[in-house]
């Protein structure tokens, strides 16, 4: 659904006869590069928020690392294409400012994905846990699945079905003809554990909690 209202919406944009026509296709759009900062929480963050939720659940205290038995149905290579706010503003804005550029399609996504198995391994560093496992591509029957992996499976991927199986690759070539310094802010293992920090610290969009910490655990 989510998808088809992207092509339905950039479909009638076209077809309204504008003269010059840039469209901007960014990936997963997540938090600044330096701070983490965002306003949104979707995509990678309801992970995170669930990953917060199973670990108050646990009862594990400061520091002390928790059991999160979650078998993630992927073989851990899936792509997503994060890629933080303040590179693509930057990007639309070098854009916008070359007038003699006819209307292209730009993908603004990085040159190399983050891969399933690099944001779990984020999620566990930040959060302290141990126990999810890729179990590979398969069909589970609901009935094997322990109490946490039925919670998990009912919430996060009903609501973002879509990155189980990963993105598909882009075609940035329009973008590094116009952008020379565009590369996409490759995402890096500390860059998860900032824009982790930041939606913790601002308790995924409720308001900022007094006390911050490099780690939850």
């Amino acid at each position: 659904i989510y998808e088809e209202s992207k092509y339905t919406a950039e479909t009638l944009i076209r077809s309204a006869g504008f003269e010059k026509l840039n469209v901007y296709r960014p990936g997963s759009v997540t938090g600044d590069w330096l701070t983490g900062a965002t306003t949104t929480y979707h995509g990678v963050y309801l992970f995170a928020q669930f990953t917060q939720l199973a670990r108050q659940r646990s009862g594990a205290g400061p520091g002390e690392r928790w059991h999160h038995p979650v078998r993630l149905f992927q073989n851990g290579d899936e792509a997503h294409h994060l890629i933080p706010v303040d590179a693509i503003s930057r990007a639309i804005v070098t854009i916008l400012r070359q007038e003699n550029l006819a209307g292209e399609t730009y993908h603004l996504t990085p040159d190399q994905a983050c891969s399933a198995r690099e944001l779990e391994a984020a999620l566990a560093d930040y959060f302290g846990y141990h126990g999810v496992t890729f179990a590979g591509n398969q069909c589970v029957d609901r009935g094997t699945m322990n109490e946490v992996e039925q919670i998990f499976y009912d919430t996060i991927s009903r609501a973002e079905h879509r990155y189980s199986a990963g993105d598909p690759q882009f075609d940035c070539t329009n973008t590094k003809r116009v952008v020379p310094a565009w590369r996409g802010s490759r995402i890096d293992h500390d860059y998860l554990l900032r824009i982790f920090d930041y939606a913790v610290q601002q308790r995924f969009g409720r308001g900022r909690v007094k006390t911050r910490s490099a780690k939850v655990a």
